[in-house]
């Protein structure tokens, strides 16, 4: 315990002796929570190697994959995560949420989802206010489920939502309407929170778009001018007597000569 929060074992070179030195300084975490093990730097270092182990979670067929799911499974059992609050690690904090949204998929274990779920729920819950980047990283996920694009994303996002504890609830709810509202593009003749349905596609469902309507070419060509008009018919004149007379012409030189008797 007194030689794991040592530099040289925490910023090792090699990425598989860090993830060694973090699942083992995790158990040594969860033995002594609510405490900290070590210092509160020591300790910020440490979370950050935490959660840069669990950028790894998409890879399940990695060999280190086994110790990246232990180091979740500790965090959110042992309700560590708690400590990043007390440490003000903010953007720890951000970086894990990111990493979760990012890397969740239909394929990974139960277990890895709830783990998920019970850190994001229980950082939310615990918060004494929500920061604006997460609430962004939240709506942002929101807006996907909103637009029925399902995943395993957007799945999660509403889980954790849902894990919230009650006074929770409307605080989230209503920030991230407040959010939505400031991002949204709405004419001024609509009602507060009612959607453009000027950008909706023929389809149902389809993905609101602010882009123009593309304006249709115009492929008929333009009235022609009076005296255009005049030209065009004076030379259709000519070129029917030019016809005509070359017509005759024809007709005379292969007329048949006939003499009449004398």
């Amino acid at each position: 315990m007194t030689h794991l929060d040592k530099p040289k074992l925490l910023r090792h070179s090699n990425p598989v002796v860090r993830l060694v030195v973090t699942t083992c300084i995790s158990e040594i975490t969860r033995i002594t929570t609510p405490e900290q093990p070590y210092n509160d730097h020591t300790m910020r270092e440490i979370f950050q190697l935490m959660v840069e182990s669990f950028e790894g979670l998409d890879d399940i067929k990695s060999p280190p994959f086994a110790r990246r799911v232990t180091i979740i499974e500790t965090m959110a059992k042992s309700k560590t995560c708690v400590l990043l609050l007390d440490l003000e690690c903010d953007d720890l904090i951000l970086q894990m949420f990111e990493h979760f949204f990012a890397i969740v998929h239909m394929n990974h274990a139960k277990n890895i989802v709830a783990s998920m779920q019970t850190i994001m729920s229980l950082t939310l819950n615990e918060s004494d206010d929500i920061f604006q980047p997460l609430l962004t990283i939240l709506l942002a996920n929101v807006r996907k489920e909103e637009q029925k694009i399902l995943s395993a994303t957007s799945a999660l996002t509403k889980s954790v939502v849902d894990q919230c504890e009650e006074k929770k609830k409307p605080y989230l709810t209503t920030e991230m309407i407040v959010e939505l509202h400031k991002n949204s593009h709405k004419e001024d003749n609509k009602e507060p929170w009612q959607p453009n349905h000027s950008c909706l596609g023929k389809g149902h469902g389809e993905v609101l778009s602010d882009e123009e309507p593309k304006k249709e070419l115009d492929t008929t060509e333009p009235p022609k001018f009076k005296e255009e008009i005049v030209l065009v018919e004076h030379e259709k004149e000519e070129n029917s007597e030019l016809q005509e007379t070359e017509r005759k012409q024809t007709m005379e030189e292969h007329a048949p000569s006939f003499e009449f008797p004398k």
